[in-house]
């Protein structure tokens, strides 16, 4: 079985560069070495006022939370939990992310008042 957390870590390997490039702030919280939780990591990308957190945890099943926050508007644009059959969709839904970052899917929001 894959471990979701490994692909995570993939994926953040596989995009590294694209996101600097791009200037899309990475931040990682893996599992050390003897970790009490190696079932879980997650990510964090900020891009202008956008911040997301996805993270993944494979206990008796695979999970996965997305949360996407604008934060000029200070309101919550996607609050995704899921059991996914097969974990490599994290790829997929984080490159979703990632495009919906850069073409301002998440930024058409009125500004908090």
């Amino acid at each position: 079985m894959t471990s979701i957390v490994k692909l995570l870590e993939a994926w953040v390997s596989d995009n590294r560069q694209m996101l600097e490039e791009k200037r899309i702030k990475l931040i990682e919280k893996f599992p050390e070495a003897g970790s009490n939780m190696p079932w879980k990591a997650s990510i964090g990308l900020e891009y202008e006022e956008i911040l997301v957190s996805y993270a993944v945890w494979e206990m008796t099943i695979f999970q996965t939370d997305l949360l996407v926050v604008n934060a000029l508007s200070k309101k919550t644009v996607v609050m995704e939990s899921a059991s996914p059959e097969d974990p490599s969709i994290i790829h997929a839904d984080l490159d979703d992310v990632v495009r919906g970052m850069l073409c301002g899917r998440f930024g058409k929001i009125e500004p908090a008042k």
